[in-house]
């Protein structure tokens, strides 16, 4: 090879190492751009973006339940105003008809109330999976620094004091295993508390999940209940024809009718007591003091009759006795909850009391509940906690509207009724008033 022609191949030689050198500097450039940079913070800003948006929208969703749990407490207002006026037609209708603007209302905070736990799920999983991912890398980080002290272990001190030229090289040798031992024991430690971290979540997300579940429930009652009180708004234009002087011969119709029905009832525990034919039987070793030993069943109520003697007892509404016990409403399909521990002695269907369920207390106190809507949710000898939802108010039975009545006694016991063979109880003794104990 000539000089010119080996001159010639160093010059296009170097000619391609410096073509290839400015192509490494600008591709350094480029991934060092302000574009870069920007797509890099676009992405942040972006990831920002939906967080704030998702923020936003819980506190909008927060922000509109409120409203809407105004708007049910007016319409609530209204319902207790109104039944504090005489019994009339007008009264009842206006009644029904605020009863299904407030199981609207209602329906709709239930709404929003699912949309509220379906983000707060997905703000949990997220955070779990970006947890998960923390204790991967943890994981993986743990397991080189075992690696490295594995390695270390493995080698005689003796053999690295006398490969190490200097002693001061031994020595940064020793620190640095020393080292490995301070990142194991950090990483370990931040393995503990991301796992905490982690349960924690996952505990939280299966909470929401059940809350979801118990909402969808809510909002189909809900639902069920509103429909229901339309069709009795219906049924009561039917059948008074919008009519003042119809309505109250419904009403005296349904009172005399009442009043008969326990005149016999009263009969028939008289001669189950006489004779002792009782299917349960539960008497308590003593009458408590009077004290706060259970909740109301009702989480929202107004209270529609007292114990004993009341007006409508007066009336000869019961055969002559008093009202063995309270009624209260919440609305037609609320939730009806055990009023403390214990577990269910007997429950059925009566003309008298509708749906209803008993359930024993651990001090011998036996609480009952009449006209729910539905045969209870609970089984016969199932234990209940206080906050156990049992049933769904209703107007079942001998009723004039939805409502739950709910009795406590000391003394009780069920029974068969001769004529119907349906299972009643003993009606007002061994009753106490509930709301001395409530």
């Amino acid at each position: 090879m000539t000089i010119n022609k080996k001159r010639s191949l160093l010059i296009n030689i170097f000619g391609l190492v410096y073509f290839f050198a400015n192509c490494l500097i600008v591709s350094a450039q480029e991934n060092n751009s302000p574009d870069t940079e920007y797509r890099g913070s676009s992405i942040l800003l972006s990831t920002q973006s939906v967080e704030q948006n998702r923020d936003d929208k819980i506190l909008e969703i927060r922000q509109q339940i409120q409203e809407l749990e105004k708007q049910s407490s007016e319409y609530k207002k209204q319902i207790t105003k109104k039944q504090a006026e005489g019994t009339t037609l007008k009264k009842e209708l206006a009644i029904l008809e605020n009863r299904i603007a407030k199981l609207q209302i209602d329906i709709l905070t239930t709404n929003r109330r699912i949309e509220l736990t379906n983000l707060e799920i997905k703000d949990l999983n997220v955070e779990i999976a970006q947890t998960e991912s923390k204790i991967d890398k943890n994981k993986k980080s743990i397991s080189e620094l075992l690696r490295q002290l594995d390695n270390n272990e493995k080698q005689d001190f003796a053999f690295i004091l006398l490969a190490n030229p200097k002693i001061s090289d031994f020595f940064s040798h020793l620190e640095h295993i020393n080292n490995l031992q301070g990142q194991l024991a950090l990483n370990l430690t931040s393995f503990i508390e991301l796992k905490k971290e982690l349960d924690s979540r996952k505990e939280a997300a299966e909470t929401k999940k059940l809350e979801m579940v118990t909402l969808n429930t809510r909002r189909q009652n809900q639902k069920i209940a509103s429909e229901t009180t339309q069709l009795t708004k219906n049924d009561l234009l039917v059948k008074t024809k919008g009519q003042e002087q119809k309505f109250q011969q419904l009403l005296t119709e349904v009172e005399k009718k009442k009043a008969e029905f326990y005149q016999e009832l009263q009969v028939f525990e008289t001669e189950a007591r006489k004779q002792g034919i009782y299917i349960v039987m539960v008497k308590a070793a003593s009458v408590p003091p009077k004290a706060k030993l259970y909740k109301i069943p009702l989480d929202d109520y107004i209270i529609t009759q007292g114990y004993g003697y009341t007006s409508f007892a007066k009336r000869g509404a019961y055969g002559g006795a008093p009202h063995n016990g309270i009624d209260m409403t919440g609305g037609p399909g609320s939730e009806i909850k055990s009023i403390g521990q214990g577990v269910v002695l007997a429950k059925g269907f009566n003309n008298a009391g509708g749906n209803w369920l008993a359930i024993r207390h651990d001090n011998d106190l036996v609480s009952v509940y009449g006209h729910m809507r539905d045969p209870a949710l609970v089984l016969t000898g199932e234990r209940v906690d206080q906050d156990t939802v049992i049933g769904y108010e209703g107007a079942t039975g001998f009723v004039t509207g939805s409502h739950l009545h709910l009795s406590l006694y000391h003394e009780f016991f069920t029974f068969i009724g001769p004529k119907t063979g349906q299972v009643y109880f003993n009606y007002f003794d061994g009753s106490l008033n509930p709301l001395d104990y409530i």
